[in-house]
Protein backbone atom coordinates (compact mmCIF):
# COMPACT_ATOMS: atom_id res chain seq x y z
CA UNK A 1 0.00 0.00 0.00
CA UNK A 2 2.58 2.64 1.08
CA UNK A 3 4.89 1.31 -1.89
CA UNK A 4 2.05 1.90 -4.40
CA UNK A 5 1.19 5.28 -2.55
CA UNK A 6 5.18 6.92 -3.01
CA UNK A 7 5.51 5.16 -6.42
CA UNK A 8 2.35 7.68 -7.58
CA UNK A 9 3.70 10.46 -5.82
CA UNK A 10 7.25 9.77 -7.53
CA UNK A 11 5.45 9.45 -10.84
CA UNK A 12 3.40 12.82 -9.91
CA UNK A 13 6.61 15.03 -9.08
CA UNK A 14 8.46 13.67 -11.62
CA UNK A 15 7.07 13.03 -14.59
CA UNK A 16 4.04 14.40 -14.89
CA UNK A 17 4.46 17.14 -17.81
CA UNK A 18 8.76 16.45 -17.82
CA UNK A 19 9.38 18.23 -21.17
CA UNK A 20 7.02 20.96 -20.55
CA UNK A 21 8.36 22.54 -17.14
CA UNK A 22 9.01 20.99 -13.64
CA UNK A 23 5.20 22.36 -12.66
CA UNK A 24 2.07 23.21 -14.47
CA UNK A 25 2.20 26.48 -12.58
CA UNK A 26 5.60 27.73 -14.43
CA UNK A 27 6.23 28.79 -18.00
CA UNK A 28 7.33 26.82 -20.50
CA UNK A 29 11.14 26.37 -20.12
CA UNK A 30 12.93 28.14 -23.15
CA UNK A 31 16.59 27.55 -22.18
CA UNK A 32 18.64 24.86 -21.38
CA UNK A 33 19.77 26.35 -18.37
CA UNK A 34 15.63 27.06 -17.55
CA UNK A 35 15.82 22.61 -17.57
CA UNK A 36 18.24 22.64 -15.08
CA UNK A 37 17.07 25.27 -12.50
CA UNK A 38 13.23 22.97 -13.37
CA UNK A 39 15.84 19.82 -12.25
CA UNK A 40 16.41 21.69 -9.03
CA UNK A 41 13.19 22.18 -8.61
CA UNK A 42 11.71 19.38 -9.05
CA UNK A 43 14.52 17.51 -7.10
CA UNK A 44 14.14 19.36 -3.97
CA UNK A 45 10.27 19.46 -4.72
CA UNK A 46 10.61 15.23 -4.53
CA UNK A 47 12.84 15.39 -1.20
CA UNK A 48 9.85 17.79 0.66
CA UNK A 49 6.80 15.49 -0.40
CA UNK A 50 8.64 12.13 0.58
CA UNK A 51 9.63 13.49 3.92
CA UNK A 52 6.00 15.31 4.67
CA UNK A 53 4.28 12.17 3.79
CA UNK A 54 7.29 10.05 5.52
CA UNK A 55 6.76 12.22 9.03
CA UNK A 56 2.47 11.97 8.57
CA UNK A 57 2.67 8.74 7.94
CA UNK A 58 5.17 8.46 11.40
CA UNK A 59 3.18 10.40 13.27
CA UNK A 60 -0.18 8.74 12.55
CA UNK A 61 1.47 5.75 13.06
CA UNK A 62 3.10 6.52 16.84
CA UNK A 63 -0.15 8.24 17.45
CA UNK A 64 -2.35 5.11 16.71
CA UNK A 65 0.15 2.67 18.04
CA UNK A 66 1.18 4.60 21.67
CA UNK A 67 -2.41 6.21 22.89
CA UNK A 68 -3.59 5.86 26.30
CA UNK A 69 -6.30 3.04 25.81
CA UNK A 70 -6.37 2.55 29.46
CA UNK A 71 -6.59 5.60 31.77
CA UNK A 72 -4.80 4.31 34.74
CA UNK A 73 -2.08 3.06 32.61
CA UNK A 74 1.39 4.41 33.58
CA UNK A 75 3.55 5.89 30.53
CA UNK A 76 6.36 3.46 29.58
CA UNK A 77 9.92 5.39 30.38
CA UNK A 78 11.32 6.61 27.31
CA UNK A 79 14.93 6.01 26.50
CA UNK A 80 17.04 9.04 26.90
CA UNK A 81 19.40 8.29 23.66
CA UNK A 82 19.86 6.53 20.92
CA UNK A 83 23.38 7.00 19.16
CA UNK A 84 22.56 4.98 16.27
CA UNK A 85 19.69 6.75 15.57
CA UNK A 86 20.99 10.32 16.33
CA UNK A 87 23.87 9.14 14.20
CA UNK A 88 21.48 8.48 11.10
CA UNK A 89 19.11 11.35 11.45
CA UNK A 90 22.21 13.57 11.46
CA UNK A 91 23.91 11.82 8.34
CA UNK A 92 21.04 11.62 6.02
CA UNK A 93 20.04 15.77 5.94
CA UNK A 94 23.68 16.50 6.15
CA UNK A 95 23.82 14.03 2.63
CA UNK A 96 20.47 15.69 1.28
CA UNK A 97 21.65 19.30 1.69
CA UNK A 98 25.12 18.45 0.12
CA UNK A 99 23.40 16.62 -2.77
CA UNK A 100 20.98 20.02 -3.49
CA UNK A 101 23.48 22.05 -2.67
CA UNK A 102 25.70 20.57 -5.77
CA UNK A 103 22.85 20.21 -8.36
CA UNK A 104 22.17 23.95 -7.34
CA UNK A 105 25.42 25.16 -7.76
CA UNK A 106 25.70 23.21 -10.90
CA UNK A 107 22.60 25.17 -11.97
CA UNK A 108 23.73 28.34 -10.72
CA UNK A 109 26.80 28.53 -12.54
CA UNK A 110 25.73 27.37 -16.16
CA UNK A 111 23.74 30.87 -15.62
CA UNK A 112 26.37 33.32 -14.59
CA UNK A 113 29.84 31.69 -16.61
CA UNK A 114 29.72 32.53 -20.51
CA UNK A 115 31.40 30.14 -23.05
CA UNK A 116 34.37 32.65 -24.62
CA UNK A 117 32.65 33.05 -27.74
CA UNK A 118 29.35 33.76 -26.85
CA UNK A 119 27.22 36.70 -28.18
CA UNK A 120 27.45 39.33 -26.15
CA UNK A 121 24.82 42.13 -25.32
CA UNK A 122 25.48 44.82 -23.33
CA UNK A 123 21.84 45.78 -21.10
CA UNK A 124 22.00 49.08 -19.51
CA UNK A 125 18.91 49.72 -16.83
CA UNK A 126 17.30 53.08 -16.42
CA UNK A 127 14.36 54.33 -14.54
CA UNK A 128 10.71 53.12 -16.93
CA UNK A 129 13.27 51.82 -19.34
CA UNK A 130 15.92 49.25 -20.67
CA UNK A 131 18.75 49.74 -23.69
CA UNK A 132 20.66 47.04 -25.47
CA UNK A 133 23.40 47.53 -27.06
CA UNK A 134 24.64 44.69 -29.59
CA UNK A 135 28.23 43.57 -30.81
CA UNK A 136 27.42 45.44 -34.13
CA UNK A 137 26.77 48.69 -32.13
CA UNK A 138 23.33 48.58 -32.60
CA UNK A 139 21.22 50.15 -29.61
CA UNK A 140 17.36 48.93 -29.05
CA UNK A 141 15.04 49.26 -26.57
CA UNK A 142 14.11 45.27 -26.82
CA UNK A 143 16.37 42.63 -26.58
CA UNK A 144 16.55 40.22 -29.54
CA UNK A 145 18.77 36.64 -29.59
CA UNK A 146 19.86 33.97 -32.36
CA UNK A 147 18.04 30.45 -31.22
CA UNK A 148 20.59 28.19 -30.10
CA UNK A 149 23.86 30.53 -30.04
CA UNK A 150 25.37 30.92 -26.70
CA UNK A 151 24.04 34.16 -25.12
CA UNK A 152 26.14 36.67 -22.63
CA UNK A 153 24.35 39.25 -21.10
CA UNK A 154 26.51 41.93 -19.38
CA UNK A 155 24.35 44.27 -16.81
CA UNK A 156 24.38 47.61 -15.63
CA UNK A 157 22.67 50.49 -14.21
CA UNK A 158 22.30 54.25 -14.71
CA UNK A 159 20.90 54.91 -11.67
CA UNK A 160 18.86 52.41 -9.08
CA UNK A 161 19.31 48.83 -8.92
CA UNK A 162 16.46 47.08 -11.41
CA UNK A 163 16.23 43.44 -12.45
CA UNK A 164 16.66 41.55 -15.78
CA UNK A 165 13.64 38.56 -15.28
CA UNK A 166 13.02 36.50 -18.08
CA UNK A 167 10.63 33.59 -16.36
CA UNK A 168 11.00 31.30 -19.55
CA UNK A 169 14.42 31.35 -19.41
CA UNK A 170 14.57 30.97 -15.43
CA UNK A 171 16.72 33.55 -15.07
CA UNK A 172 17.52 36.85 -13.28
CA UNK A 173 20.07 39.35 -12.35
CA UNK A 174 20.14 42.57 -10.37
CA UNK A 175 21.94 45.67 -13.03
CA UNK A 176 23.50 47.58 -10.46
CA UNK A 177 24.79 51.45 -10.78
CA UNK A 178 28.52 51.16 -11.64
CA UNK A 179 29.24 47.70 -11.75
CA UNK A 180 28.87 44.49 -14.06
CA UNK A 181 26.90 41.44 -13.64
CA UNK A 182 26.42 38.45 -15.95
CA UNK A 183 23.58 36.33 -17.23
CA UNK A 184 24.14 34.02 -19.80
CA UNK A 185 22.04 31.41 -21.70
CA UNK A 186 21.19 29.81 -25.06
CA UNK A 187 17.54 30.22 -26.21
CA UNK A 188 15.70 26.84 -27.38
CA UNK A 189 12.49 28.40 -29.78
CA UNK A 190 11.12 31.98 -30.87
CA UNK A 191 9.50 34.29 -28.40
CA UNK A 192 6.08 35.26 -28.62
CA UNK A 193 4.77 38.01 -31.03
CA UNK A 194 4.94 40.44 -28.21
CA UNK A 195 8.09 39.11 -26.41
CA UNK A 196 8.56 38.96 -22.98
CA UNK A 197 8.83 41.60 -20.39
CA UNK A 198 11.85 42.89 -18.27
Amino acid sequence: MMGNFMATIFNLVFLADADRSAAPWMPVAGTEHAHHVDGVFTFINAICVFFFVLIMALCTYFVLKYRQKDPNDLPEPSPSHNTKLEIVWTAIPIVIVVIMFVYGFAAYMNAVVAPENAYQVKVTGRKWSWTFEYPNGYIDGNLHVPMGEDIKLLITSEDVIHSVYIPSFRIKRDAIPGRYTVLTFKADYASPEDGYNL
